[in-house]
């Protein structure tokens, strides 16, 4: 299967975990805790998974691109994330979807320059990523020297 649909299946799952798209004052029968409980049950889940694939098979960069993925959507472990992409990326240097998901982990963490380099290299190998670069509220629009680096 392809990565990108995985990866995209993987967002959906997360985005659809209970709680995780819930109204602000709940719904009939919505019990906040319950659904954290749940998510966190998902999260560990998934995380056991990972690191018996990383075990079997540590050669497997997809497994520390989706482990990347999950510890930078629960708990803000974008470090723990940098780590997993970094891995990914020593396997497989030009691949552009682990480039653009460092970039989300370096830009959660506000290191900016970083996520640029990240984001821009990421988009000089696949431009259709682009349109996904995070923006900065101030008026010196950050994704706009991205654009330049890409070629855009």
């Amino acid at each position: 299967m392809d990565r990108r649909l995985i990866a995209a299946l993987l967002l959906i799952i997360i985005a659809t975990a209970p709680g995780c798209l819930g109204s602000a004052g709940g719904s009939p029968g919505y019990d906040q805790n319950t659904s954290l409980q749940q998510g966190y049950a998902q999260y560990c889940e998934a995380i056991e998974c990972l690191d018996a694939e990383i075990e079997r098979n540590p050669e497997n960069a997809s497994a520390w691109f989706f482990k990347g993925m999950w510890l930078n959507n629960w708990f803000n472990q974008y470090e723990g994330a940098l780590e997993c992409y970094d891995a990914a990326l020593a396997l497989d240097p030009g691949d552009a979807d682990v480039l653009f998901a460092k970039g989300i982990s370096l830009w959660n963490l506000e290191r900016f320059d970083e996520a640029d380099d990240c984001f821009a290299r990421a988009c000089r190998i696949d431009p259709a990523l682009a349109v996904f670069v995070p923006r900065h509220g101030d008026p010196g629009n950050r994704s706009e020297s991205v654009a330049v680096a890409a070629g855009g």
